[in-house]
């Protein structure tokens, strides 16, 4: 009877272990020895690089200006206008010939013209003839002395033309009809001082914008017309200060010239500049120097992993890792919005530059680079 006893006491023990072993699987705590590769080592990849900032990666216009002073002082008043001729001598003669002097004197709006002249010598063989404008003046022989011809107003334009000579001394063949002469022609009329200012546009200017001719005078008295390259700016009166609009398409790469040119009884004195406001191309190209470690090195091939977010210009894009001057790794995809992942698959110990720039005019907004090996 003890001993029926004693084996009802194992037998009970003996199933409460196993009951309990049962449960210990069921939660889990059971890994099979046979799923487990002893050789194999999991390691995270190490991040070489990360920047989650944005930035323009290829080819942008940046808006430019320059600017061209010069300084202004034209007039078209009414003034005295004096020509000094100088000294000269006519004569004319059967066995000599003839010689006569002609000069011109021009003003615009003229009014009033004396011709002033000094006999300095003469031997009164003729006379001397005097003429404006192909009408005569004075034909009478004269000794030396001081004389003063006011030219009549009929015979006054922008332009008079006078005319001295000697008649012939005939029959006195042994010597010409001389006049030993110093002669002044003094007119009254308008001094126009246009003026001319020129400046050279380079090929650096590929697009033109805008320009514009600004204007601060000390003095301003009138109008006045205004051309760049003989094109019709401005026509009409101007304020101590101005800034007048000009047509872009006026503007030539090479040699520009503007014409200043004032009205009849103006006067302007001061500065003046021409702003031309154009884009030139800028190339924008993402530079990230990269540091490996032998270590990282020994793990590649890794990944360059970047999102393009925005498109500006459409192209493609280039992605180069460099040591020095040597390419390690290159390639190329077209520009288009969305994530990229390039393989790495060569790099050197120490700092490599990592470039991405655009291609075939693209611009494009970068943002989340990652490097990993």
């Amino acid at each position: 009877m003890e001993e029926d006893d004693n084996f009802i006491y194992f037998l009970v023990a003996g199933l409460v272990i196993i009951a309990v072993l049962i449960a210990a699987f069921n939660l889990g705590g059971y890994v099979s020895p046979q799923t487990v590769d002893r050789n194999v080592t999991f390691r995270e990849p190490i991040t070489v690089k990360n920047i989650s900032g944005a930035s323009l990666v290829g080819f942008i216009e940046k808006e430019a200006f320059q600017s061209f002073p010069f300084l202004i002082d034209v007039r078209n008043t009414r003034d005295t206008i004096s020509k000094d001729l100088g000294s000269f001598r006519v004569y004319n003669g059967l066995l000599f010939g003839e010689q006569g002097a002609k000069y011109r004197i021009a003003t615009r709006g003229m009014d009033s013209l004396s011709i002033n002249y000094e006999a300095l010598g003469t031997n009164e063989y003729g006379n001397i003839i005097i003429k404006a404008n192909g009408v005569e003046l004075v034909n009478e022989r004269q000794t030396a002395g001081t004389y003063k011809i006011d030219v009549p107003n009929t015979l006054l334009s922008d332009n008079v033309f006078v005319e001295v000579s000697a008649s012939s001394s005939t029959w006195k063949i042994w010597a010409p009809t001389v006049y030993d002469l110093n002669m002044q022609l003094e007119a009254r009329g308008f001094t126009d001082n246009a003026r001319e200012f020129r400046f050279i546009l380079l090929d650096d200017f590929i697009e033109l914008t805008d320009a514009k001719l600004n204007i601060a005078f000390d003095r301003a008295v009138g109008g006045a017309e205004i051309r760049l390259n003989n094109r019709m700016i401005f026509n009409g009166p101007l304020q101590d200060t101005q800034a007048i609009d000009i047509d872009k398409n006026f503007l030539e790469i090479g040699e520009n010239v503007v014409s200043f040119v004032p009205h009849q009884d103006s006067i302007f004195e001061g500065r003046a500049n021409i702003v031309v406001f154009f884009k030139v191309p800028q190339e924008n190209i993402m530079r990230v120097p990269l540091n490996f470690t032998l270590s990282e090195i020994e793990h590649l091939p890794g990944t360059i992993t970047f999102d393009i977010v925005e498109v500006q210009r459409p192209g493609g894009l280039a992605i180069k890792l460099f040591k020095g001057n040597e390419v390690l790794f290159a390639d190329f995809a077209a520009a288009a919005e969305g994530r990229y992942i390039f393989e790495l698959r060569n790099a050197k110990i120490g700092v490599n530059v990592l470039t991405i720039q655009g291609m075939d005019g693209a611009a494009f907004l970068l943002k989340n680079l990652d490097v990993r090996v």
